[in-house]
């Protein structure tokens, strides 16, 4: 009997490496949502430094009022727009999750199949190496019942 052959192997090791590939991509944006959340409170840190050096009392000039309103509204700008960018990430680590989730589903189904067609083909095999089995010891009996009825 022929040795076993998987006739999509060729198809699952494709399937392998594609899912290889999505888990390298996953990882990318897992990095990518990590340095985004970094940003984020790098800005949220800077927000409560500002906060805490900004003098409670004395006199304070409309001029450097102003200029606190402005720089803390451009940092508060910059926290939404990063928490913004954070959400973004977010998304494509999910998406990228659920892509090497469909991939490992494939990948498996086949693994599956291939399981299943190596389980008959043993079967098969073991099968016909008993009829083998079984045709050495009926031919040894027939010679010896022949050599011993002579």
């Amino acid at each position: 009997m022929k040795k076993f052959r998987f006739r999509l192997e060729g198809v699952r090791n494709y399937r392998q490496a594609l899912e290889e590939n999505l888990k390298l991509q996953l990882a990318a944006a897992y990095r990518e949502r990590e340095q985004e959340e970094i940003r984020l409170e790098a800005y949220r840190k800077e927000r409560e430094k500002f906060f805490r050096q900004i003098p409670l009392s004395g006199n304070l000039d409309l001029g450097t009022l102003q200029h606190h309103f402005i720089y803390l509204e451009t940092l508060e700008q910059q926290i939404e727009e990063q928490m913004q960018e954070v959400e973004r990430a977010e998304r494509r680590v999910q998406d990228a999750g659920r892509r090497v989730r469909d991939a490992v589903q494939q990948r498996k189904i086949l693994d599956r199949l291939r399981e299943r067609q190596k389980e008959e083909y043993d079967y098969e095999l073991a099968r016909q190496e008993q009829g083998d089995l079984d045709e050495a010891g009926l031919t040894s009996y027939w010679k010896k019942a022949r050599k011993g009825g002579e």
